[in-house]
């Protein structure tokens, strides 16, 4: 028969789970954020030729489609930049949270620690559950605006030898 774990034990283990998430998930949000902008970076000039040709007048934006593409993958770019934009703000809300519950703990760990200590910390346990599903959907959501932006960088690809042939 196994014993049952204390529920301190159980917070203290919940803890260490929340520190490891919150450094893996916050690296991949970093990262996450990198990405877009280096592929504007690189691709910025192209995309700003293929408008700058569109606008020209006489130009064959209305009638060809290639163009027209073009025009409609760049306001794609641009939804999905404020779709991640809404995503680190989240990130950010969730970090400020995250930081309220860390002075609580470290409040709880300069105090004397006793049996009333230790409940405090049980305490805790429903607001740490939650940072760590918040946690989980900021992590899905950014796994999610990663393959987004696979796809869109794979259209632009094929947008791009069809303008250049």
């Amino acid at each position: 028969m196994t014993q049952q774990e204390k529920p301190y034990d159980q917070y203290c283990n919940l803890h260490r789970q929340f520190i490891d998430e919150y450094k893996v998930i916050s690296s991949h949000v970093a990262e996450l954020y990198q990405l877009p902008k280096k592929f504007i970076e690189e691709n910025a000039s192209a995309m700003d030729r293929y408008m700058a040709e569109s606008s020209m007048p006489g130009s064959p934006a209305d009638s060809d489609g290639s163009v027209r593409s073009v025009r409609e993958f760049i306001y794609r770019i641009e939804d999905f930049k404020l779709e991640i934009m809404g995503l680190f703000f989240e990130h950010r809300a969730l970090i400020e949270k995250c930081s309220v519950y860390m002075k609580k703990v470290q409040s709880l760990r300069f105090s004397k620690f006793n049996a009333d200590t230790e409940q405090k910390f049980v305490e805790l346990v429903p607001e740490l559950t939650s940072l760590r599903f918040g946690m989980k959907c900021i992590e899905e959501k950014a796994a999610g605006m990663a393959s987004r932006l696979e796809t869109v960088e794979g259209s632009w690809n094929k947008i791009n030898e069809r303008m250049a042939a």
